[in-house]
């Protein structure tokens, strides 16, 4: 994984409720815009590596959050153990994540909250997405 990108923008309490409570669709704008305009996606990993999971379907994917305040929120109200929020570049991520995910078929679910699902998207088209 990328080294540590430092923030870029803050996030109020009341902000960070107020898109958590927005639709998945709205949602994955905003992670959109977001990691176009600050450089940088924030999923989960381990000993520099992302960590992969799986829905009861056995897809696998990462999940990717445009702030980390939003991984924290949603991994709050995981059973997860000993994973870190870290960050990517957003060029990095598009360029050389994303690729090697879709060789290894795993999609991204992108912006989970503790309060909703995210959107699970193909890593290819997630790619085309941020290029835009």
């Amino acid at each position: 994984m990328s080294e540590e990108v430092s923030l870029s923008y803050e996030l109020a309490g009341e902000e960070l409720r107020r898109i958590i409570a927005e639709p998945v669709e709205s949602r994955l704008q905003y992670f959109l815009e977001m990691c176009s305009e600050a450089g940088q996606v924030w999923t989960i990993g381990a000993d520099d590596e992302l960590i992969v999971l799986a829905n009861d379907d056995d897809d696998q994917f990462v999940v990717a959050f445009p702030h980390p305040d939003f991984g924290q929120d949603w991994y709050a109200a995981t059973e997860l153990e000993d994973v870190d929020l870290v960050s990517v570049t957003t060029q990095d991520w598009a360029k050389e994540i994303l690729p090697g995910l879709k060789q290894s078929d795993i999609s991204v679910l992108v912006f989970p909250t503790s309060e909703q699902e995210g959107i699970l998207v193909d890593s290819a088209e997630l790619a085309e997405l941020l290029d835009r």
